[in-house]
């Protein structure tokens, strides 16, 4: 007699019956019922039930790693490859803190999907010439320090701002695009007392002379760089007295006029036979004696 599962069809309760039985009693009401018409209702209802859903759980961070990028989540953490012409996987949101730092890159093609450039993320990549940054990354700051062979850089619309030391030390820059896009540039700021309270973002980069700006003219940040020197007005200023500066400092050593660098007459009444001006410059100026 073998045992089957049953449904009661009065009080729904499940219980086992026999098969060879054609009706049997329910144990919990005492109806009676049909052994085989209980049976098929078990296997209607049993049929329709699907199991409960478990709890949603939550992705575990995605993880990409190959011979030359580790990336964990969407941060990349550390460029370990060759060096040389460089593309960042697509799926970096983040470049970590120095993830370039001291690496062999020579150029770097950063995507769209990247929205933030960890402080000093290219320190000191001396290979690298030239970078595209992204209209994604709306601040720069601290990202390239001492990237002493880069050259070019472009800076796409989309970013605001370019910050503090972003390219402090890149002493062959001499080409940059500047977007309209771009609202504030850190310049050199210090205090009453002479200290230095914010460095600009183009902090030592005196070869810069290709500087083009699609929007508002920037001019503090550039100070003492080329462009600076031959394309403004204060630029163009300061050479021509740190030029006479040197030349007076010239004259006064051969004894000329330190107006004119004209030959000088007279004992007490001196002039410059040239401009006619006095001079107090009363003879060139012998070198000091040194120790033998």
């Amino acid at each position: 007699m073998p045992l089957v599962p049953v449904k009661c069809t009065s009080c729904g309760a499940l219980q086992e019956a026999d098969s060879d039985n054609a009706q049997e009693k329910c144990k919990s009401c005492g109806a009676s019922f049909a052994v085989k018409e209980a049976f098929l209702l078990f296997n209607k209802s049993y049929s329709s039930q699907t199991p409960a859903a478990s709890p949603a759980r939550k992705p575990a961070p995605e993880r990409f790693e190959d011979r030359d990028f580790y990336v964990r989540g969407s941060v990349l953490i550390k460029y370990a490859g060759p060096g040389g012409d460089v593309v960042i996987p697509e799926q970096v949101r983040v470049i970590g803190e120095m993830a370039f730092a001291h690496s062999p890159v020579s150029s770097v093609l950063i995507p769209e999907s990247v929205s933030k450039i960890g402080w000093r993320a290219f320190y000191m990549c001396h290979k690298l010439r030239d970078v595209t940054i992204p209209g994604s990354v709306k601040d720069l700051e601290a990202a390239f320090y001492c990237c002493f062979s880069l050259k070019t850089v472009r800076i796409s619309e989309g970013v605001e701002r370019i910050g503090e030391n972003a390219f402090q030390g890149c002493r062959a820059l001499t080409s940059i695009f500047i977007p309209k896009s771009v609202k504030t540039i850190s310049c050199y700021v210090c205090d009453d007392n002479g200290q230095t309270v914010t460095n600009s973002a183009f902090n030592e980069c005196p070869r810069i002379s290709d500087l083009h700006f699609a929007g508002e003219r920037f001019e503090q940040p550039f100070i003492g760089t080329r462009w600076w020197r031959e394309s403004t007005e204060e630029g163009v200023r300061a050479v021509q007295e740190e030029q006479l500066r040197k030349k007076r400092e010239q004259w006064k050593r051969d004894g000329k006029c330190l107006y004119c660098g004209g030959d000088l007459k007279g004992i007490f009444n001196i002039k410059c036979m040239q401009c006619g001006k006095k001079s107090l410059n009363r003879g060139p100026q012998l070198p000091a004696e040194t120790d033998i």
